[in-house]
């Protein structure tokens, strides 16, 4: 067979072996393009959810630290105020101590008693206190007077020096004792009050009455019925009206208990009714009508477990 016959044939054998070729090539290029967007779909997808989570983590970071920082400016702010603190306090304690080491006199009506600042800044609420604390270090005078009975101001003396007073206050005269509440009054020292002995006072018990026994009536002489009158209404017995002027109404209590009130009170006489009402007010009942005035013109507008009082007269709502 010849050239020009056999040229045809291969020209038909090699194209159709390129096309199978050209075939198989193009389906294993159609599989690898398949399985490298599979591949590149799913690493996508790994790596949004990798992104999602990091962005997570970030914002769950930035809260923290938001947080710190917030917590951190905190005790920054009560550092700088306790360091204030810290200050303001050495600076009272360095005007005490200088005062304290200083002793002074007073003069109370003519007797001259001395002592230093420590024993009259033993307690903080007293007329002493506010004589001389802070101010103290200002002052240039050598004795200061006061205008009071000096009879017993020894005794508040040394109770403010830290002696026990009770056996002391138990043996004085009544009226040296009633002149003691006074002056403890004036110099606000309440605390003192509790140094004076419980006085009990004697329960009287009622008497038991005879009953009375009823009396016969005289049977009329005439036969004929006498008309009865009608029967007087019986008359009660009008109830206990409290006597006003004995009594006093108080405001501006702040977290005490009756017991404190009653103390506090008492000073200037028995008490015979105290009551503790809503919103700091009590009211408190006398025995006597001049206890009664006593105690208001000396406690109203006076400070008591940090208030101010007011004391009047009780005007009961009609």
């Amino acid at each position: 067979m010849s050239l020009k016959t056999e040229a045809p044939q291969i020209y038909d054998k090699l194209k159709k072996n390129t096309a199978e070729h050209v075939t198989t090539m193009r389906k294993t290029l159609n599989d690898i393009l398949d399985s490298q967007q599979e591949l590149l779909h799913s690493l996508s997808v790994d790596l949004l959810a990798h992104v999602k989570n990091k962005e997570m983590e970030l914002e769950a970071y930035e809260q923290q630290l938001y947080t710190e920082q917030e917590q951190f400016k905190r005790q920054v702010k009560e550092h700088f105020e306790r360091n204030k603190e810290i200050i303001e306090i050495q600076e009272k304690v360095k005007k005490i101590s200088a005062s304290t080491a200083t002793q002074i006199q007073l003069n109370v009506g003519g007797t001259v008693f001395h002592t230093s600042v420590a024993v009259l800044l033993a307690e903080p609420d007293s007329l002493f206190s506010a004589m001389f604390s802070d101010a103290f270090s200002e002052r240039t005078e050598s004795e200061y007077f006061i205008d009071r009975n000096p009879k017993v101001f020894g005794i508040i003396l040394d109770h403010l020096r830290g002696y026990g007073m009770a056996p002391q206050i138990s043996k004085l005269a009544p009226s040296l004792k009633n002149q003691l509440k006074e002056e403890i009054a004036f110099y606000r020292l309440p605390s003192m009050l509790k140094l004076f002995p419980v006085e009990t006072k004697p329960v009287v018990k009622p008497v038991a009455k005879e009953p009375v026994k009823p009396v016969a009536k005289e049977q009329p002489k005439d036969t004929k019925t006498a008309p009865t009158k009608p029967a007087e209404p019986e008359q009660k017995t009008p109830a206990r009206i409290t006597v006003l002027e004995n009594a006093v109404y108080v405001t501006g209590l702040q977290k005490t208990t009756k017991e404190e009130i009653e103390q506090y009170f008492k000073v200037w006489g028995d008490i015979v009714i105290l009551k503790k009402l809503r919103r700091g007010a009590a009211l408190i009942e006398y025995a006597k009508r001049n206890s009664a005035k006593n105690a208001i013109s000396n406690l109203d507008g006076s400070i008591f477990k940090e208030g101010t009082l007011t004391v009047s007269v009780y005007k009961p709502k009609e």
